[in-house]
């Protein structure tokens, strides 16, 4: 079997359209949307299709956009709907794209691949790991009802807010490693309009103060739904509990607000019970595309001054799999050669310890990361320490 891997074009949206829907068991009846949606945000050129003798037999995306980790939006290409025909699969096809995706995102400067897997073997397999959280949680309206008044009152936001809106959530975003610096057409999908779908804003003299995006689902009886709050970003927790007492007001028809990604850390200290909730467990990957960048590109605590020689192993990635020594100093990071010594991290161990998701003392115990001391197992933890990655967007 003669496999070609090519990128794809515009002539090529509609065989991608049609495998997609195999792949993942889509309404046929959304195609022309899909492929007018890539078409205009320039994404046909990032697909990749496996052919053999002319057919498309597999196919994934490479969306461009970065990722915040350390406080730093770094260059980031996300894998999208892996899909090999049901023929050809457990023949490597899903390898040889992924490999190909690896070369395409390197050339062309992007330094980490964030995922969310169907399943984990194949990204593991080549160089992606779990990295973040992406579940879907729970909140009782009737608890939300319960918070205290804020000095705020929200409204409806209009299409004058969109500038504001982003900026908040660029601000949120910053603090909180894994989620997506998002383009403009991810941005479109966010805030466009569609039945049962709302954006409400908060104000502090004319000056927006947070947002939330939410949907009303249909999910039980003639009346009943379910919220499912997609975005919600805030300045202050007075801002934030304006939004939240907005949800809870909805308990009348909705008993619970389903929340995808987003960390709750500060809700639940506010909550009366604890019963938030994991209705879906689920985490993201992650993949470093090219080491020395990506170590460059991200943000580290104020104040830190530490240097470590490491040995990276990347057995798909010969550029990476050899000795380096990181160093840390003022908040900016630094990947060089190095000549030896220190412990060794997999490929796969750096990801999970680049987005903060395992520490370097959980590496250590899962053999990810070896001939380790402590002191070198506390520098790395000093260096990559920070609140738990989440991302709230799929793609």
């Amino acid at each position: 079997m003669t496999i070609e891997i090519r990128d794809g074009t515009v002539d090529d949206l509609e065989d991608h359209a049609k495998l997609r829907e195999q792949g993942y068991a889509l309404d046929p009846r959304g195609r022309r949307s899909w492929m007018e949606s890539y078409r205009s945000a320039g994404l046909a050129e990032r697909m990749l299709g496996a052919y053999e003798k002319g057919r498309l037999i597999g196919r994934l995306s490479i969306m461009p956009f970065g990722q915040f980790f350390g406080g730093r939006p770094v260059p980031a290409g996300g894998i999208g709907a892996v899909v090999v025909a049901p023929e050809y699969r457990s023949r490597g096809i899903g390898t040889a794209l992924l490999d190909a995706s690896v070369k395409r995102m390197r050339d062309r400067g992007e330094v980490v691949s964030p995922l969310g897997p169907a399943t984990m073997w194949v990204y593991r397999k080549c160089g992606w790991e779990i990295a973040g959280d992406q579940s879907v949680r729970v909140v009782p309206t009737v608890d939300l009802d319960r918070l205290d008044f804020g000095p705020y009152h929200e409204r409806p936001a209009t299409e004058r807010d969109h500038d504001a809106i982003r900026k908040l959530y660029i601000n949120a975003a910053l603090a909180r490693p894994g989620m997506l610096a998002r383009p403009a057409w991810m941005w479109d999908e966010h805030l466009r309009a569609e039945p049962h779908r709302y954006v409400y804003v908060v104000e502090d003299k004319g000056r927006l103060v947070g947002y939330a995006v939410y949907k009303q689902v249909k999910d039980r009886g003639p009346t009943g739904y379910s919220l499912l709050l997609e975005d919600l970003a805030a300045e202050s927790w007075d801002a934030e509990s304006v939004l939240w007492r907005h949800l809870g007001a909805h308990q009348a028809q909705a008993r619970e607000v389903r929340v995808h990604g987003l960390p709750l850390d500060a809700l639940a200290l506010h909550l009366p019970e604890q019963r938030i909730r994991i209705i879906w467990d689920h985490r993201w990957m992650l993949r470093v595309i090219d080491a020395p960048r990506a170590i460059a590109a991200r943000g580290y605590p104020l104040g830190l001054t530490l240097s470590v020689p490491l040995t990276l192993d990347d057995p798909r990635g010969s550029w990476h799999s050899g000795h380096w020594v990181l160093d840390v100093h003022d908040g900016k990071g630094e990947l060089g050669r190095g000549t030896g010594g220190g412990p060794t991290i997999s490929i796969t161990g750096l990801a999970a310890l680049y987005s903060g998701y395992a520490s370097a003392r959980t590496l250590f115990a899962a053999g990810l990361l070896g001939e380790a001391t402590a002191e070198q197992i506390a520098v790395l933890d000093a260096a990559f320490s920070g609140p738990r990655p989440a991302m709230n967007d799929d793609f």
